[in-house]
């Protein structure tokens, strides 16, 4: 594997996050990717931006497959001119919703339909208000490669209290498309589940949209992601908190272009640890998101592979992978395959937010952090690094730990962790992973530089 290391976004003074409520979108080298960006305000709580000063929407954008950026405010008009996703970071004046209940436009209105979906040049972003009881949902398009956006269309309640919708499609056919959307509880609180909203008739009506899976009384769904097989199956995948308290990797699988889906299926039983993620040595929590997991389909050979944070390896985070190769019907036992080396400090053989993506000859890649190269000592840097893994599928059973091989460091330099904003624990964000781009795969991360500060870069493999 080769690397580049490329910021895509910085700018003094500013606060960006939260890409996967936007999108990203890739035609062969040319890239687009949207984001928030606030004004920086160090210690502000649970995120380093302050409320009292508008939220925007920014969209970057590459033509040479990563290698530079540049920024624009997202071309997409929006009610009197705001921000928009983004709500829950704004003070009250600031927010859409209040343009909207001030009759401020353009206000979002029915969509005329006759939508080419798969337009070779198209895009659907989703858009919001805020988060639980009272979001708005709604959505824009564009035929130009994200150049301009068409919009905003509404999209209906479906008898929810609100609409939490972020990005998430899945292409049907021409006229045929299906949105993924949160919808807020019944008491108004954030993240009752995952609806399918669809429609077939390009974006003029839509179906009644229909909870896919629920737990029941005391259990949880999170980090829902869904993946199309090569016969146009539908699996949506999740960790699943049971009444009992037992965490697992489940999904559900929908053969009608998601009209009905059928029961939970495991793939992998987790083990997660008491504290997750700490640092090596001072055992400062690190925010790792050590519930959640990353999953891709090969489309050449039908192969499904997920990866998640294990502590079944001497009780301590490392990165567990399994994968399928008839449909999610069975699955292959978990095998720890991270590259991170022995240690005398149990700490420093920790791994921590994997990510799982399939190349050009279904050669299969992971990324991970890890602590190998911190430095000692109760009062210096607590040092990270980003890794990269492959196996080639083909030619080896992935399966076996030993087929996983070719490390590659992707940051330039070692990153203090304690750098980063503090939420929860030392936070370098949700929203990264890796995405197929031409042959090869590239990778989306977070770096801690400055004291509350992060940068967003990326990492080409080959």
């Amino acid at each position: 594997m080769q690397k580049e290391h490329v910021i895509v976004y910085r700018e003094t003074g500013k606060f960006a996050g939260w890409p996967a409520n936007y999108g990203m979108w890739a035609w062969g080298d040319e890239l687009v990717v949207g984001f928030t960006q606030c004004t920086l305000l160090a210690k502000a709580g649970f995120h380093a931006r302050t409320r009292e000063l508008p939220a925007y929407p920014l969209q970057a954008r590459s033509l040479d497959g990563g290698r530079t950026w540049t920024t624009i405010r997202t071309p997409a008009p929006s009610p009197d001119n705001r921000g928009f996703s983004a709500d829950e970071h704004m003070i009250p004046a600031l927010k859409v919703a209040t343009a909207i209940e001030q009759g401020l436009g353009p206000l979002p209105s029915p969509c005329p339909g006759d939508i080419d979906f798969t337009h070779p040049d198209f895009a659907i972003m989703c858009a919001r208000t805020g988060l639980g009881g009272g979001t708005l949902p709604w959505f824009y398009l564009s035929t130009d490669r994200a150049h301009s956006w068409q919009g905003p269309y509404s999209l209906p309640m479906f008898g929810q209290t609100g609409i939490e919708a972020r990005t998430d499609a899945i292409i049907n056919g021409p006229r045929d498309c299906m949105l993924f959307v949160a919808a807020a509880s019944e008491q108004g609180e954030e993240g009752k589940g995952v609806l399918l909203a669809r429609t077939t008739d390009g974006g003029l009506t839509w179906e009644a949209a229909k909870p896919i899976y629920d737990p029941g009384i005391d259990a949880q769904t999170i980090g829902n992601q869904a993946v199309v097989l090569r016969d146009g199956s539908v699996l949506v995948f999740f960790t699943e908190f049971s009444s009992n308290g037992q965490t697992s990797i489940r999904f559900v699988k929908s053969t009608d272009h998601g009209a009905t889906f059928g029961p939970p299926v495991e793939a992998a039983s987790t083990n997660l640890t008491l504290t997750c993620t700490l640092s090596p040595d001072q055992q400062q929590y690190v925010r790792d998101g050590c519930s959640l997991f990353d999953v891709a389909a090969d489309p050449w050979n039908g192969n499904l592979y997920i990866v998640w944070q294990d502590g079944r390896d001497r009780n301590i985070d490392r990165i567990a992978f399994s994968m399928s190769s008839d449909g999610g019907a069975t699955w292959s036992s978990p095998v720890i395959i991270n590259k991170t080396p022995p240690s005398r400090n149990p700490y420093k053989m920790q791994a921590f937010v994997p990510s799982v993506e399939v190349a050009s000859g279904s050669r299969v890649f992971v990324t991970y952090y890890d602590f190998r190269n911190d430095v000692a000592g109760a009062n210096s840097p607590e040092l990270a690094d980003y890794w990269g893994i492959r196996c080639n599928a083909p030619a080896s059973n992935c399966r076996s730990a030993a087929a996983w091989g070719s490390e590659i460091r992707l940051t330039q330099t070692s990153f203090n962790i304690l750098n980063a904003p503090y939420a929860g624990g030392y936070f370098l964000g949700d929203y990264e992973g890796l995405v197929r781009q031409g042959v090869d795969v590239r990778a989306l991360f977070a770096i801690a530089t400055t004291p509350g500060l992060t940068d967003m870069v990326t990492a080409i493999m080959h």
